[in-house]
C-alpha cells in the first residue's frame, strides 16, 4: 500500500506500509524526488500516513531506517518515532 502527497496534480512525496497485522504495521519506502527535497514533504507524508494508520485502528506503527542517515532519522524523531533497537540480517550462503 502506498500513501502519496500530491500538489498541483503532481505526486511530490510517498510512503508505504507493510507487515500489516491487526494492531500494527511498518511504515517504509519514504521517498521524495531530489528536486523537491528540503521542503518538509517527507516529514509530511510520514506523519500523515502514520496518523492515518492510527486513526484506522492500528495501536502502533514502526519504521525501519538506516541509522547512519541523520537526515531521515531527524525527520522521523521530529514526528514522534524513537529508536528502539538495531536489527541484524542473516543470509544463507
Amino acid at each position: 500500500m502506498i500513501y502519496v502527497i500530491e500538489a498541483n496534480g503532481e505526486l511530490v512525496s510517498m510512503a508505504a506500509w507493510g507487515r500489516d497485522i491487526e494492531t500494527s504495521c511498518s511504515v517504509n519506502l519514504v521517498f521524495t524526488p531530489q528536486p523537491l527535497r528540503k521542503k518538509g514533504l517527507a516529514s509530511l507524508v510520514t506523519a500523515k500516513l502514520t496518523q492515518h494508520l492510527l486513526d484506522h485502528g492500528k495501536k502502533e506503527t514502526n519504521l525501519y531506517t538506516d541509522m547512519s542517515n541523520s537526515t531521515s532519522n531527524k525527520i522521523y524523531m521530529s514526528i514522534g518515532y524513537e529508536f528502539v533497537c538495531d536489527s541484524v540480517h542473516f543470509g544463507v550462503i
